[in-house]
């Protein structure tokens, strides 16, 4: 087993906020990659976590973990296939495997009672005389049977689900966010227009945001209400020359968890740099700072066997379903964090 470092990939709590899921990886291991789902109690501290070892021939790339609002299912999707956790031994149910030359690349979701969506970004197509690139996306039951398949219309760089509301949202990559409703299929359209952004719900599919990596320009946090035809900005993070994504959401609450990262570019060097200035707990609802911290470090994935490893910002932290609690990975750690009461909306302050 390879001595290098370990590293967090992905953080997720438990509907009650009782428990965290982490998935720790990846190494060589009898030549093959090795990840460890871990879950444990925060009422249980010190004590030994459940543990799963996740094996493949590939390189494994976390897209999305989500737990069902019953707390018995773990949805695990990684880049080719996805797992369904009994969170109570760690066992797995069943796992679904994308299909060949194709990727679950963008992250799904458990939605509606009894069923999961995975995507693909799509291949190069040659339609109407323009270059058009199709995602797919693939419907399974909670056996990971496969139940239909949609031509996504897009090529989604990045999606979230609603369980409960039966929503997917999907961003297309430089034009616009589709919100479909499951099972009739009916589709809104939000115009973005900003490169590879990412999308997340909050107050069980009531609200919508979507934050970008750094960028020139345009990087704020930008959400809407999800109550007429035609959703309006509701509200806004403001960053200007820089990027607000990875973000995490409470799915149930209003409170968004942004790493708020600067952008520079150097034209005669043709360098960039996209440094992490600080995390901000911030309510979509009110649109006020409730918290920051500062910014933290982890060890950061080697592409290889051979690569070795270095420190440098945490991207990976989430934010409990009522927004009470965030958990960011460190160098040797998971730190949690208690997060302060929001404002109430009528001080609404739109940054």
């Amino acid at each position: 087993m390879s001595a290098a470092p370990h590293y967090v990939m992905a953080l997720v709590f438990s509907p009650d906020g009782d428990r965290v899921a982490v998935l720790v990886g990846q190494h060589r291991h009898e030549r093959q990659n090795l990840v460890h789902l871990l879950l444990f109690g925060l009422s249980g501290v010190g004590q030994t976590p459940l543990q799963a070892d996740l094996v493949d021939e590939g390189i494994m790339f976390a897209e999305k973990m989500q737990w069902s609002n019953s707390g018995q299912i773990l949805f695990v999707q990684l880049s080719d296939r996805v797992l369904l956790i009994d969170p109570n031994t760690a066992a797995t149910i069943c796992e679904s495997r994308s299909l060949p030359r194709k990727g679950y690349l963008m992250p799904g979701g458990l939605i509606g009672p009894d069923s999961y969506v995975v995507g693909d970004r799509g291949e190069a197509l040659k339609r109407d005389g323009w270059l058009k690139r199709n995602g797919w996306l693939w419907f399974y039951d909670l056996a990971c049977k496969p139940l239909r398949e949609n031509d996504a219309d897009a090529r989604p760089s990045s999606g979230d689900t609603a369980p409960a509301a039966g929503l997917l949202a999907m961003a297309d990559e430089t034009t616009k966010i589709v919100v479909v409703h499951e099972p009739d299929g009916q589709a809104v359209s939000i115009p973005d227009g900003r490169f590879l952004v990412q999308v997340g719900f909050l107050e069980s599919g009531g609200m919508l945001c979507s934050g970008t990596l750094p960028q020139q320009g345009n990087g704020s946090l930008v959400c809407w209400k999800l109550d007429g035809h035609t959703p309006g900005v509701f509200s806004r993070f403001e960053v200007n020359d820089g990027g607000t994504a990875p973000f995490a959401t409470s799915s149930e609450a209003s409170i968004v968890m942004i790493p708020d990262r600067g952008y520079t570019y150097n034209p005669f060097t043709e360098n960039t740099g996209r440094r992490l200035k600080r995390y901000v707990i911030w309510d979509a609802e009110s649109g006020a700072t409730i918290a920051t911290i500062a910014p933290r470090k982890q060890w950061l994935p080697g592409y290889t066997e051979n690569t070795p490893r270095k420190v440098g910002d945490s991207l990976v932290f989430a934010v409990s379903r009522d927004g009470g609690l965030v958990a960011l990975a460190t160098v040797d750690s998971i730190e949690i964090f208690k997060v302060p009461s929001a404002p109430p909306s009528g001080d609404r302050k739109r940054r």
